[in-house]
C-alpha cells in the first residue's frame, strides 16, 4: 500500500496530448513523432522517481517531539524529518491530525514541503495548551511529483503525542482566598491537645498530669502547665462529574477548565496544611482514581490526576442514565474501600444534568458516619459573561435566569436527601469550596 502511486488528471492529458503527436506522425500530417515519444519517456521516468521517493519516504525517520505542559502556555509540536538516502522527496503535502478544540496560533495545519537527500526538514506547530490530555499527530503525507502528474497513497507519518496539560493556578485568586482565610479565623492547621510542639501556658487545674507542671512559672508564684499543640488535620476528597456541558464555553474559560483551576488552587492550600487529600474524577465513563496523599505528594497527585483527563473521551461519550449509575456505585465503592476510618470531607462537582443521580447514589455514604458530603453545581452559561460587554452580559443574564432557577431547584432536592448542595457561579466557587472545608477543621 505504501507505494501505491496514482495518476492524476492532469496525466491524462498529457497522455492523450503524446498519443495524438504519434498519430500525426504515424499518418504523415506532421513530424511530432519524436516529441510524443519523448513525452512518453518523461512519463515513465517520471513514474519511476515517484514510485522511488514514495518507497522512501514510507521508511523515512520522524522524530516528534512537544514544548509545554501548563495551561494557556504555547505548546510546540515538532516533526522532524530525516531522508537518509541521496533521493530528494518532492512534493510532499503534509497535514497534522489535531483534536478541533486546541487553537492554532503559531504555524499552520498543512504544509508543502521538500526533503533534501541527507537532510532533515521540521515541521512545527504552536497550539494554546489547554488543561487535560490529547492526542496530536500523526503527519498526513501525500507525496506528489513536482509537476503534479503523479500522487502516492497516503502515509501516516510520526507517532501520535500524548500531551498532558496540567492546570493553571491563578495567583491573584490563590491570594484572595488565603486572606479570606486570614480574615476569617479559619486559617488555623493547629489546636490544642496532645503533641509534641508547646502552644501555650495555662493555670493548673485538678486533675492535670503532674508532668505537665511549667515549674520556672512558679517563679513567678504561679502554678501552671504546659499546653502542647498538635495538627487539626482533615482528610478532603474531590470528586469530579465530568460530562459534555462542562466543555461549553469560551476558549480557557469552559467549566472543565475553571474547576481544575479551582481544585488545583484549594488542593495547594491544604497542602500547605500538611493535610490528607485525593481525587477521584468520573469523565468520558471513565474512572479515575487518585492515590492519596499528605501535602506536596497530595497535590502534586491531583494535579496529574486533573492532567489525564482526556477530552475525546467525554466528546465521544454515548453513556447513558444507567451507565453513570453503574460507574457511580463503582466510584462509592472505591470511595469506601481506599479511604481512611477518620472523617472525610467529600467535596463532589458534578453538572446540572448529573447532580440529582450523583446525590441519589451518594446519600447511601452519610450511613456511614465518616463522610461530610459537600456538593457544588456550576451554573455552566455563566462561563461566557467575561468575554462580553456589560450590556451584552444583562442581555444574556436574563435569558439564562431559567438555568439558574432550575439550578437552585435541584438544589432544594438535593438538600432534601441530606447533602450539603450548593449553586455556585465561576466568580465564587473558589470561596465557597475553601470555606466549607475549612469550617471542617476542629
Amino acid at each position: 500500500m505504501s507505494s501505491i502511486v496514482l495518476p492524476t488528471s492532469r496525466l491524462m492529458a498529457l497522455v492523450i496530448l503524446a498519443s495524438s503527436l504519434i498519430a500525426l506522425d504515424l499518418f504523415m500530417v506532421a513530424s511530432t513523432g519524436l516529441l510524443g515519444l519523448a513525452i512518453i519517456v518523461f512519463i515513465l521516468i517520471l513514474r519511476v522517481y515517484v514510485v522511488l521517493a514514495q518507497t522512501v519516504l514510507a521508511n523515512i525517520r520522524v522524530i516528534t517531539s512537544y514544548d509545554g505542559i501548563r495551561e494557556g502556555d504555547p505548546l510546540k509540536v515538532a516533526y522532524t524529518m530525516c531522508n537518509e538516502t541521496v533521493v530528494p522527496i518532492a512534493i510532499v503535502e503534509l497535514s497534522l491530525a489535531y483534536p478541533e478544540y486546541l487553537k492554532i496560533i503559531e504555524g499552520s495545519p498543512g504544509a508543502l514541503i521538500l526533503i533534501p537527500p541527507r537532510g532533515c526538514i521540521t515541521y512545527k506547530t504552536v497550539f494554546l495548551a489547554r488543561v487535560g490530555k490529547h492526542r496530536i499527530g500523526p503527519l498526513r503525507a501525500v507525496l506528489r511529483d513536482p509537476f503534479g502528474f503523479f500522487k502516492g497513497a497516503e502515509l501516516k507519518l510520526g507517532d501520535i503525542l500524548e500531551v498532558s496539560i496540567r492546570p493553571r493556578e491563578g495567583e491573584v485568586l490563590r491570594k484572595i482566598l488565603l486572606n479570606i482565610a486570614r480574615s476569617t479565623g479559619l486559617s488555623k492547621a493547629r489546636r490544642a491537645g496532645e503533641g509534641s510542639e508547646f502552644y501555650f501556658t495555662r493555670d493548673y487545674r485538678p486533675g492535670d498530669d503532674l508532668k505537665r507542671i511549667y515549674w520556672k512559672a512558679l517563679a513567678k508564684m504561679r502554678l501552671a502547665v504546659r499546653e502542647y499543640e498538635r495538627e487539626s488535620m482533615i482528610y478532603t476528597l474531590f470528586l469530579l462529574l465530568i460530562d459534555k456541558s462542562m466543555l461549553y464555553g469560551p476558549y480557557l474559560n469552559t467549566p472543565l477548565e475553571h474547576i481544575s483551576r479551582i481544585i488545583a488552587i484549594v488542593s495547594r492550600h491544604l497542602a500547605e496544611k500538611n493535610d490528607w487529600i485525593n481525587s477521584i474524577i468520573l469523565a468520558g465513563g471513565r474512572l479515575q482514581i487518585g492515590i492519596p496523599g499528605r501535602g506536596r505528594r497530595g497535590y502534586v497527585n491531583i494535579i496529574n490526576n486533573i492532567s489525564s483527563i482526556d477530552y475525546m473521551s467525554i466528546m465521544n461519550d454515548r453513556s447513558d442514565s444507567e451507565n453513570l449509575k453503574a460507574l457511580l456505585r463503582s466510584t462509592i465503592s472505591t470511595i469506601v474501600s481506599t479511604t481512611p476510618r477518620s472523617p472525610i470531607n467529600l467535596i463532589v462537582i458534578a453538572s446540572l444534568d448529573n447532580a440529582t443521580s450523583v446525590a441519589s447514589e451518594l446519600k447511601h455514604l452519610q450511613y456511614l458516619g465518616k463522610f461530610t458530603i459537600h456538593m457544588f453545581i456550576p451554573i455552566p452559561h455563566l462561563y461566557g459573561l467575561e468575554k462580553i460587554s456589560p450590556f451584552e452580559r444583562a442581555i444574556y443574564r436574563i435569558k439564562t435566569f431559567s438555568d439558574t432557577s432550575r439550578a437552585q431547584s435541584i438544589v432544594r432536592d438535593i438538600r432534601r436527601t441530606g447533602i450539603r448542595a450548593l449553586a455556585v457561579t465561576p466568580w465564587d466557587m473558589a470561596t465557597r469550596i475553601i470555606a466549607r472545608i475549612e469550617r471542617m477543621r476542629v
